[in-house]
């Protein structure tokens, strides 16, 4: 009797041994909204570009992903009727993120100038366009990024005059400015968490502020993450403008950060 017991003991514990690891994975849901008057949006597709996850809003407005892994991802909110948005988000190992996605008004549609062999850009790309024929900055367009299509958005900055990319490991990317040196009043070059570490970036490199579809995704604040560029595949991508100081920079980007440079990153 004592050895069937002890037969049963074991079994039980080889099949423990033997089950498969399971990793724990978070879930993002939540509510599409009209900013306005906070009305539910249906519809809409709700993605995280880097992980190929989706979802579509339902008839309330709500959606939910499943099956994230710990990391942090942008993920971006698109309907027919309102001009896209963006977000990072931070999720850890079994984390539940419930959070309302705000769309900011009605797609704007500018008139356009027939240009032989180019389309004039319209909605959010106006502004870029425009700022583009100033001269000032360097720009990617998408047939810029086209010719890196099967690469990475780190390898097409590299590329890009002046600017200096870190490639840490995983795969993950930043763009700096210099080792201690900031291009605004700053006394001090932001601490480097431990996630970032772990990922490869340097303690004491300036890095560049990153804004991605008009919001801040890295500020150069304390404690913030850094924004690996190769969080978003070069396909999601419409537009890149990368400054080198504030003396290029445009006005409304221009602020005081510990941060060396500026890249504004817009999405399709």
């Amino acid at each position: 009797m004592r050895s069937t017991s002890r037969g049963l003991i074991a079994a039980v514990i080889a099949c423990c041994l033997l089950a498969p690891v399971v990793h724990a994975q978070s879930v993002l849901k939540g509510v599409v909204l009209v900013n306005a008057v906070e009305t539910p949006i249906a519809g809409a597709e709700i993605t995280l570009p880097a992980l190929g996850l989706k979802a579509t809003s339902d008839s309330s407005g709500r959606f939910l992903i499943t099956g994230i892994p710990a990391g942090n991802y942008a993920v971006t909110v698109r309907h027919i009727r309102f001009s896209p948005i963006s977000t990072l988000l931070s999720f850890g190992a079994k984390d539940t993120i419930d959070t309302d996605m705000l769309l900011t008004g009605a797609q704007t549609v500018l008139p356009t100038v027939a240009v032989a062999g180019e389309k004039a850009p319209t909605g959010k790309l106006a502004a870029f366009d425009e700022r583009r024929r100033t001269g000032f900055g360097h720009f990617l367009t998408e047939a810029d990024l086209k010719k890196n299509e099967n690469g990475r958005l780190a390898e097409a900055l590299a590329r890009v005059p002046g600017n200096k990319v870190l490639t840490g490991n995983s795969q993950a990317a930043w763009l700096y400015g210099g080792r201690g040196v900031q291009s605004r009043s700053s006394s001090s070059t932001p601490a480097v968490d431990a996630s970032d570490k772990a990922k490869g970036a340097k303690p004491g490199f300036c890095y560049a502020a990153v804004v991605l579809d008009g919001s801040y995704v890295y500020q150069g604040n304390p404690g913030e993450t850094l924004f690996d560029l190769n969080s978003i595949p070069l396909s999601e991508i419409a537009g890149i403008e990368s400054y080198a100081g504030g003396a290029t920079m445009p006005a409304m980007y221009n602020g005081t950060r510990s941060t060396c440079g500026l890249l504004v990153i817009w999405t399709k």
